[in-house]
């Protein structure tokens, strides 16, 4: 249902029907529209209120007008203003389609590659977010499709994206500042890899420094997943960042001094998240300087 040529034909079906709506009984008696059939369009239109159904004829509703691209059928992905259209209606057709697949986008972009199942339908769902540069790209507005994809399908207890992600964009500033070059952004590929951000440990220096960030708007306390301290553990190089956002503060804490604060597990009780809540002046000490004129606090 998905693919480049289902969305062409759908946003080419909208164009059509702004002008002269269509007839229900001879748009679904055709054996093909465009690049694909006319229950592929409806199935994708319909369920996101791009259309209305109305006296036998399809209609354009004002939902459907805000996702017309001004270019023709064959220079849809050919701007960046017209992508970002795309990527926007792409985003509302998958939230009320909801395709299996979807299920797996709160896991990073990597390990969502790496769920889909061999075969026509990844194959075409590949080809469609490399069109609209949401495979590679890792601007604001990209970053943020695939947030609030993440949000609407994530469990719970994944759903607390919107500050990591501060963190997350303040962290990489931080060291391109600190060592003079970006580090990689492990977190926008996978969640499960125990760390955020993969830097060096000095400026000119090739030793792999790996980064996992937390913050919070307004309080010390963060939490810290098992797999998270058994990445930091195993890694001679590990840090993590902590932002206190209200005050744009950044704690940057060694493994040994977290160490102190881990549950102690007995018995049979194991801990799988951990909570630390620290007051301002027990972080005091690990306080990263920033020069003012920096781009970090802005």
């Amino acid at each position: 249902m998905f693919s480049k040529g289902i969305l062409l034909s759908s946003l080419q079906f909208l164009k059509t029907i702004k002008t002269i709506p269509w007839s229900i009984q001879r748009f679904m008696r055709q054996k093909s529209y465009l690049h694909t059939t006319p229950d592929a369009v409806i199935k994708l239109l319909m369920p996101s209120g791009m259309i209305l159904e109305y006296n036998g004829f399809y209609h354009l509703s004002t939902k459907g007008e805000g996702y017309l691209p001004d270019d023709t059928l064959f220079s849809f992905f050919k701007t960046d203003e017209t992508k970002e259209t795309i990527r926007s209606f792409l985003k509302e057709t998958i939230l009320h389609v909801k395709p299996q697949w979807a299920t797996h986008l709160y896991k990073g972009r990597r390990e969502w590659v790496g769920s889909l199942e061999d075969g026509l339908e990844k194959r075409e769902l590949l080809e469609l977010f490399q069109s609209l540069d949401l495979l590679e790209g890792s601007n604001d507005s990209i970053l943020s499709w695939w947030d609030s994809l993440a949000q609407a399908f994530a469990p719970s207890s994944e759903r607390n994206l919107e500050i990591g992600r501060e963190g997350e964009k303040r962290s990489i500033l931080y060291e391109e500042y600190r060592v003079g070059k970006k580090p990689y952004w492990e977190a926008l590929e996978s969640n499960f890899s125990g760390y955020d951000l993969l830097s060096v440990t000095d400026r000119g220096e090739d030793t792999p420094l790996r980064i996992e960030c937390k913050a919070s708007r307004n309080s010390y306390r963060f939490h810290v997943s098992r797999r998270e301290w058994e990445k930091a553990v195993g890694f001679v190089e590990y840090l993590f960042h902590f932002w206190h956002l209200g005050r744009n503060e950044l704690f940057v804490l060694p493994v040994p001094f977290l160490k102190g604060h881990i549950p102690i597990e007995q018995g049979k009780g194991v801990w799988e998240n951990s909570l630390f809540s620290f007051s301002r002046e027990e972080l005091v000490p690990f306080l990263a300087p920033i020069p003012e004129e920096s781009s970090v606090l802005n």
